[in-house]
């Protein structure tokens, strides 16, 4: 039937991705991932190994609002000419929330793609959990640009927290033996009250990529 409410149209929603492995999947689409949770909320990704995609090895993504709610929580916007959407009330329409990204191994992902990440998310509702993760062994090569000042855009983050990943935690992961075209970052921030602790950066070219502008919380970290 015809949804009427935003509650009406959460309706994917408690997955479980446990105990798989996932391999040289893209072989049709460059835009690929492992595993890939749209506008899909409060499931449970664990326990897998990803090896061998062309961009992500977990994407998430759903809503976002840059064009209609200001990136600041005092922000009120008009939201399709009718009603008021807020920063806190536009989660009510983002349901990529309460995934959680925990216990995976990933290597030889961000194989072919500009500007992705291996956990990458962007345009998510709060609650997003990233902890405890393995990627490595990533080496990206030069396969997108031919010219030398394109090819040093090529970047990555290995953790990419994209905009409006706001509320989640990245804790306990470990990303080792990175080598990006363009260089890159261990972890980037882009979103509001992020909280990463515990992450260990090991041999990556970059080591952390700060927000321009959102309070964001990164202790007992190693970057090696």
């Amino acid at each position: 039937g015809a949804a009427t409410t935003s509650a009406d149209t959460y309706v994917n929603h408690h997955h479980v991705i446990d105990s798989n492995v996932i391999h040289n999947v893209g072989r049709l689409n460059a835009g690929a991932a492992g595993v890939w949770l749209h506008a899909s909320g409060e499931n449970r990704v664990t326990r897998n190994y990803i090896n061998r995609s062309p961009r992500n090895g977990v994407g998430t993504f759903g809503i976002h609002f840059d064009q209609v709610v200001q990136e600041n929580p005092n922000g009120i916007f008009e939201f399709k000419g009718e009603d008021s959407l807020t920063f806190e009330t536009q989660f009510e329409l983002a349901h990529a929330k309460y995934n959680e990204i925990s216990f995976n191994e990933m290597s030889n992902v961000v194989r072919d793609s500009c500007d992705p990440g291996a956990i990458e998310s962007y345009g998510i509702g709060k609650g997003h959990n990233v902890s405890f993760n393995a990627v490595h062994d990533i080496t990206q090569p030069p396969v997108l640009f031919h010219q030398p000042l394109q090819r040093a855009q090529q970047i990555i983050s290995v953790l990419f927290a994209d905009a409006q990943t706001h509320y989640s935690e990245y804790k306990g992961n470990a990303v080792f033996e990175v080598n990006a075209c363009g260089g890159g970052a261990g972890i980037c921030s882009k979103s509001w009250a992020q909280n990463n602790e515990g992450n260990v950066f090991v041999r990556h070219p970059h080591t952390y990529r700060p927000p321009v502008k959102f309070p964001y919380k990164c202790t007992k970290s190693l970057f090696a």
